[in-house]
């Protein structure tokens, strides 16, 4: 899925997911988008797998937490877990 996300802002997610995004098999385009006070398992705002792509430009990122990163995780072949390192027992 191609995607972009303009003049957007996630606030106060908390569902203990992988992430506020998550990107699989995508190719998103962010601009002037905020992320705040986020709290997911993997991280804050977003979860990019390796067969993503996001470019990021004119946006925040502030008081954002998860447990491998706080604001972008980046990385997991299928963005399905909670900690990286058990995708690689899925595939």
């Amino acid at each position: 899925m191609n995607m972009t996300m303009l003049d957007s802002s996630f606030t106060n997610l908390a569902a203990f997911g992988q992430a506020s995004v998550i990107l699989l098999n995508s190719v998103v385009y962010f601009d002037n988008v905020t992320f705040n006070g986020n709290y997911q398992s993997e991280a804050g705002a977003i979860n990019v797998n390796q067969s993503s792509n996001a470019t990021i430009v004119n946006s925040v990122f502030t008081n954002n937490f998860g447990y491998q990163a706080g604001a972008i995780a980046v990385g997991c072949k299928l963005a399905c877990c909670l900690l990286c390192y058990l995708c690689a027992s899925l595939l």
